[in-house]
C-alpha cells in the first residue's frame, strides 16, 4: 500500500475515533445526570419505584435543588422507541391538562425532542427526549431561566 494511503487511513481512523468519543461525552444518560447534578449541590433520589408500571424504564432519578425550589427528573428507557412512546403519552397528558391561555413550544433537532408549556398559572413544564432518555420538570416560571441555563451548561 502506498504511503499516502496509509496516512489517509490513519487520519480517517483518528477522525472516526474522535467523533465516537464526542458522541459518548454528549450522550444524555442517568449516570452523567446523577454525577453532574450532585456536583452542583442537588440532592439525588432514585425514583424508579414511582414508575413501576412502566416496565421499559431501567433507571429514574430526581434532582432536588438545595433550597427545594424545584426538581428535575430523568428517566432512562430500554429503547428509544419506548422513550418516544412515553414522551408522546406525557405530551398528550400535559396538553389535556393545560389551561386555554398556555403557550406551547415543540421542536425536534438532531434527534432531540423538546416540548414545553408555559401556563397562565405561572408554571413552566418541559419534556426533553434524546435517544432512550427523557428529562422533565414542572416548575414555577420564575425558575425557568435558571433551570434552562443549568441544563444547557450540563449538556442537556
Amino acid at each position: 500500500m502506498k504511503k499516502w494511503k496509509k496516512i489517509l487511513l490513519i487520519v480517517l481512523g483518528i477522525i472516526v475515533l474522535i467523533a465516537i468519543l464526542v458522541l459518548i461525552v454528549m450522550r444524555i444518560n442517568t449516570e452523567t445526570f446523577e454525577e453532574k447534578m450532585s456536583e452542583k449541590g442537588f440532592a439525588i433520589t432514585n425514583i424508579i419505584d414511582n414508575h413501576k408500571k412502566e416496565k421499559t424504564i431501567v433507571r429514574a432519578y430526581e434532582a432536588t435543588e438545595k433550597d427545594n425550589k424545584y426538581k428535575i427528573s430523568i428517566l432512562e428507557f430500554t429503547t428509544s422507541k419506548a422513550a418516544t412512546k412515553y414522551f408522546n403519552k406525557e405530551k398528550d397528558r400535559y396538553n389535556s391538562e393545560k389551561d386555554p391561555d398556555s403557550a406551547i413550544n415543540y421542536s425536534v433537532q438532531n434527534n432531540r425532542e423538546r416540548y414545553t408549556i408555559t401556563t397562565a398559572k405561572n408554571r413552566y413544564i418541559a419534556l426533553y427526549k434524546h435517544l432512550s432518555t427523557i428529562v422533565y420538570y414542572d416548575i414555577d416560571i420564575k425558575y425557568s431561566e435558571e433551570v434552562i441555563n443549568l441544563l444547557d451548561e450540563l449538556g442537556y
